[in-house]
């Protein structure tokens, strides 16, 4: 047997060896908090991977704008999805960070192939809008446990999300 998987440790004793956070909040109410971060992380995500795929298959007349668009939010989502999971660390917890972690816990979902522009635009601005309902739930949930670090870094985001979603519904408009 290789050595190196004997020196393996589980996530359980990971967790017995990290050394808890003075933040002036209750342990449990972190772990609540951290649960829901991990879903505007799991959404975060999936909306980066999404605008990539449509930046990379986007045709038609608005292709050079949409194109420089989708490059622009996907890069932001990029950092945002970082700061994102460094929070959860902050709280003193691993990122559940992996590709099925996230796809089981997003509301936004996988991007498909066969959208037209305009669909394409349609389905990222019904992404952006379930973001700003997570967006919302964090809020409140880390509010009710007095955790303004998180507060702030998700109304960051809520705003981020209610200004794309604007320019995508205003992409739609007649």
């Amino acid at each position: 047997m290789d050595t190196s998987i004997k020196n393996i440790t589980s996530s359980k004793e990971i967790e017995k060896k990290m050394v808890n956070p003075e933040l002036g909040l209750d342990r449990s109410a972190c772990r609540v908090v951290a649960d829901e971060i991990e879903s505007l992380l799991a959404d975060s995500y999936m909306l980066m991977v999404k605008t990539q795929n449509y930046h990379w298959n986007v045709i038609g007349n608005a292709f050079v704008t949409v194109h420089n668009f989708t490059e622009n939010q996907y890069n932001d989502l990029f950092k945002a999805v970082d700061i994102i999971a460094e929070r959860v660390r902050i709280l003193g917890f691993k990122v559940k960070g992996t590709i099925n972690d996230f796809i089981i816990k997003s509301t936004v979902g996988t991007p498909s192939n066969e959208l037209s522009l305009t669909e394409m635009i349609a389905d990222l601005l019904g992404s952006h809008q379930l973001l700003i309902k997570t967006c919302r739930k964090v809020i409140k949930t880390a509010a009710e446990y007095s955790d303004e670090g998180t507060v702030d870094l998700a109304t960051e985001r809520l705003q981020y999300h209610e200004k794309t979603a604007w320019l995508l519904r205003s992409c739609l408009e007649k």
